[in-house]
């Protein structure tokens, strides 16, 4: 009999007899409740849980007008630069004449080529079609011309007819490949789950 404390008088009373205690019972592993659930328990251990499951998403695209104009901007850089390496830049721009990889040219027409060079790097790089077209239909047609009349300007570029007809006809393939060949999308999407 545990002995209750009256809060009031702090006295011991005895216990209500109408209150039946508790009693407290043991299983023992015998019990079949028991081992029901230590072997819902030994199951529920065994199933593997993902830690992390990781979702990879790639993306490539392929732009074969943007390789082909970089192409032709690095090749009228190229031979721009060593135009202008090779005449220098002592008055007047428009002489000497020098030999660059077999067509003629000077201090000007490597700046005119360079630059026009660096432009379309630039639109290459940025695979946009529009500045593209753009940059070699206005590219082509200034080397058309030059190409028909090398003398135009007073012969200021000094080139002849060789540089004009290769830029001429190297805009020409980048045009029509941006104008034909469209534009490559791949995306591969996988998951992967770590345990």
């Amino acid at each position: 009999m545990e002995p209750q404390v009256n809060r009031d008088s702090l006295t011991m009373s005895p216990p209500d007899p109408n209150v039946e205690p508790v009693r407290v019972v043991e299983q023992t592993a015998a019990d079949p409740a028991v081992q029901a659930v230590a072997a819902e328990r030994r199951v529920v251990e065994q199933v593997p849980v993902a830690h992390a499951v990781e979702h990879v998403e790639s993306f490539s695209s392929y732009a074969f007008h943007a390789v082909a104009a970089g192409l032709l901007a690095v090749a009228m850089l190229v031979w721009g630069g060593v135009a202008m390496a090779r005449a220098g830049f002592d008055d007047p721009l428009r002489d000497p004449i020098v030999e660059v990889f077999g067509l003629r040219g000077n201090a000007i027409s490597g700046i005119v080529v360079a630059s026009l060079g660096l432009l379309l790097l630039i639109a290459a790089v940025a695979r946009e079609r529009g500045p593209i077209i753009f940059l070699t239909v206005v590219t082509g047609i200034a080397a058309l011309i030059f190409a028909f009349e090398p003398t135009a300007g007073d012969d200021a570029l000094g080139v002849g007819t060789g540089v004009p007809v290769l830029i001429a006809i190297g805009c020409g393939v980048v045009l029509l490949m941006a104008l034909v060949i469209p534009t490559v999308n791949r995306r591969s999407h996988s998951v992967d789950r770590a345990y």
